[in-house]
């Protein structure tokens, strides 16, 4: 009698976990999705849009810094994020570890309708690797001369203007060692600011401690130059953001402007790359995930809402005839930023 009761009580479990599945559909069935990113380029909009379209589930990690990045890629040999985006320059490190794992551009359709600067891949500094692509532009943005017009007149033309003397203690400096060589070096007239010869740095060091003597502060991130800018005499800044920082110090209640210089200027590009640990069906939904961020309408989306500019519509960020420098990776990067610690803790 029992066996036969609890016979009954299985098949009616058994009909209803089927009839629950049912209703609520398989637990992820098309698969989850891990992404370590920026703030701003994976907005939860955007997210709930992807996981509806593609029945996934979608988990964001938010990273704070560079160093930080690295260190959630390599300590777990890829495996606990599928994809993640940072700058172009300093994707050499997690390719070197085999950390990355090619492209299938085939699946990237949306690629096609990139700007024509990143038509081709080979340009991009480690983008492609022995044919193979590794790296898919997203974001970019030029680093440019910020000028207060009431106080800067005529317009700046050139990088010079950051070491004129009626600046001093006014010039409003964003913290970095690679650009700031990069920048005394384009000033010295150096073709390759990224790969800086022994003689190249002796050359800007003493640059760059005028350069210290003149500045206001030092800022990181794009809310620090706005809050520095509103509580100092700051008329110059390096502009370490162009259009996005344009963007906030209006929204903080100041009138500030951007100059692209004579001698060029550096620019950055942030862009999307798959993980070593990204297997079957996470590899799949990275390379989906990268072509709907690079889609005309949410690259626009990105513009729109962060200031930076997207890989895919037209932009007037950068003038025509601007000579770029698009950052590489450099030739020491703990030179550089030992020998700028030398250039900010110089009297």
């Amino acid at each position: 009698m029992y066996k036969k009761l609890f016979g009954e009580i299985g098949k009616l479990l058994a009909v209803s976990s089927v009839l629950a599945l049912a209703i609520a559909g398989p637990a992820n069935a098309g698969g989850k999705l891990r992404i370590l990113t920026w703030d701003g380029y994976a907005d939860k909009d955007w997210v709930a849009q992807f996981e509806k379209d593609n029945n996934a589930t979608v988990e964001v990690v938010f990273a704070g810094s560079n160093d930080e990045m690295w260190a959630k890629i390599q300590g777990s040999q890829g495996k606990d994020f599928d994809i993640f985006a940072t700058a172009a320059a300093g994707m050499q490190r997690y390719y070197e570890a085999g950390l990355l794992q090619p492209i299938d551009l085939s699946k990237i359709p949306n690629h096609a309708g990139q700007l024509p600067q990143f038509q081709d891949l080979s340009k991009i500094a480690g983008a492609v690797h022995d044919g193979k692509t590794y790296l898919i532009p997203y974001a970019f943005s030029p680093m440019t001369l910020i000028y207060d017009p009431a106080k800067v007149n005529p317009a700046p033309t050139s990088w010079s203007v950051m070491w004129d003397p009626q600046y001093k203690g006014k010039v409003l400096l964003y913290d970095d060692g690679e650009s700031a060589f990069a920048t005394a070096a384009i000033l010295n007239g150096v073709q390759t600011p990224f790969h800086l010869t022994d003689q190249q740095f002796k050359d800007a060091m003493p640059k760059l401690v005028d350069l210290k003597h003149n500045s206001a502060s030092f800022y990181t991130f794009v809310q620090d130059s706005v809050q520095l800018a509103q509580n100092n005499d700051a008329p110059i800044i390096f502009g370490a953001y162009a259009d996005q920082q344009i963007k906030a110090l209006a929204a903080g209640g100041l009138n500030y402007k951007q100059a692209y210089p004579k001698e060029g200027v550096i620019a950055w590009v942030d862009t999307w790359a798959v993980t070593s640990g990204a297997k079957g069906d996470s590899y799949d939904l990275a390379l989906k995930w990268i072509n709907f961020v690079i889609s005309k309408k949410i690259a626009a989306e990105l513009t729109e809402k962060s200031g930076y500019a997207n890989s895919v519509t037209s932009t007037d960020t950068i003038p025509a005839g601007t000579k770029i420098f698009w950052m590489q990776p450099d030739e020491d990067p703990t030179k550089r930023t030992d020998l700028w610690n030398q250039v900010k803790a110089t009297p």
